[in-house]
Formats: C-alpha cells, sequence, structure tokens
C-alpha cells in the first residue's frame, strides 16, 4: 500500500471539499432563488462540463462511444430545456 505525498492530501481534500460541500452549497442557493427544475437541468449538465475541462486541462480524448454518450445527454438537456 502505498501512501500519498503531503501536497496529494491537499488535493484530496479540495477534491472532497469544493465539490461536495460547495456544490451541495451553491445547489441548495439555486434552489431557494429559482425552479428547481431548472435547476436540475443545469446539474445534469455536469458530465459535459468535466468532459470539457478534460479537453482543455488534460487533453483527453473521448472514444466513439463516448461522443455518442456525450451527444445523447446534451440531446437529453436541449429536449427537457424546450419541453
Amino acid at each position: 500500500m502505498q501512501i500519498p505525498a503531503s501536497f496529494a492530501w491537499v488535493a484530496i481534500l479540495c477534491l472532497v471539499l469544493l465539490p461536495t460541500i460547495g456544490g451541495f452549497y451553491f445547489t441548495t442557493k439555486a434552489v431557494e432563488l429559482g425552479e428547481a427544475s431548472k435547476v436540475q437541468i443545469i446539474e445534469t449538465s455536469d458530465p459535459l462540463f468535466a468532459t470539457l475541462f478534460a479537453f482543455i486541462f488534460f487533453g483527453d480524448l473521448l472514444g466513439f462511444y463516448g461522443y455518442i454518450g456525450a451527444l445523447l445527454i446534451f440531446v437529453g438537456l436541449l429536449t427537457s430545456i424546450k419541453s
């Protein structure tokens, strides 16, 4: 078993605090200020933003099925916004 270095602990702590606690806080605030249905549409777009950040910051690329999945998520988001 390998123990992470000291800087890795800071990164792990940031990954725990920012997305989970911070995300919950901002989602709760958004529901208080807006409509829950619209907030959930934005929440559902999380995989698209994660993929975009992976492209920009890490140079990751999607495979064939990744592109199909992204397209289906995007179509679903557009469908839910229109209806």
